[in-house]
């Protein structure tokens, strides 16, 4: 499991964007700063999102991570906890990678710096979440590796959706693939969509009725 919070630095709204490393399953939440509590708050909420039992958290090495506050809520989840090495994103590939497929792609660089755009923000997660889990298909990212000033990326020839990469995985229970199935039974890619649209136009409306300009 990789943690990332990602967005300008100041007073802003903040995304934790939470990436399994089994199943390329995404759910990113907003968080008003990086401080401890609001990220220790932010992971309450991926907890329950989840289909399946958080077993690990591997965060970058960010002060809101390398805490008391999280450290201890993921003793007591019974989440183990490792960091990354300073200066190795390589341990971080997954989210990196997500980063940039995901949030960046859907939120675009908008820097988010009135409160009041946290809501909208998760009202649009809340969304995106089961969209990216059941309908697009991602290749894991293997390998990468740095040449000079560009990359060598090394990709899975099959591309899966988290939601097939979940039913494939041995070690989770029938139970909670039976329950997707039904979840993936009532969910229409078309709807999903458009109500994402909706969601990000209403995040940059906020965001200029209550933020403030540069």
């Amino acid at each position: 499991t990789v943690i990332h919070s990602d967005t300008a630095s100041g007073n802003a709204v903040y995304t934790l964007n939470y990436t399994d490393a089994a199943t390329l399953l995404v759910v990113p939440r907003a968080q008003w700063n990086k401080g401890q509590e609001a990220t220790r708050e932010s992971m309450k909420k991926i907890k329950v999102i989840m289909p399946f039992t958080w077993l690990g958290a591997h965060p970058d090495t960010g002060s809101e991570f390398i805490n008391h506050f999280v450290v201890n809520w993921c003793k007591d989840e019974k989440i183990d906890f490792s960091r990354s090495r300073p200066n190795r994103k390589n341990d971080n590939m997954y989210v990196e990678e997500r980063n940039g497929h995901v949030i960046r792609k859907t939120i675009g660089y908008i820097t988010l710096n009135c409160v009041e755009a946290v809501d909208a923000l998760n009202e649009l997660y809340d969304i995106l979440t089961p969209y990216l889990m059941h309908f697009v298909a991602v290749r894991r990212m293997i390998e990468k590796e740095r040449l000079g000033s560009k990359y060598r990326r090394v990709y899975e020839k099959t591309a899966k959706t988290p939601y097939q990469r979940i039913l494939e995985h041995p070690e989770i229970d029938i139970e909670i693939k039976e329950k997707l199935r039904q979840e993936h039974a009532k969910l229409n890619p078309l709807i999903l969509k458009k109500e994402i649209e909706r969601r990000i136009k209403k995040v940059y409306d906020v965001q200029k009725r209550h933020g403030q300009r540069d």
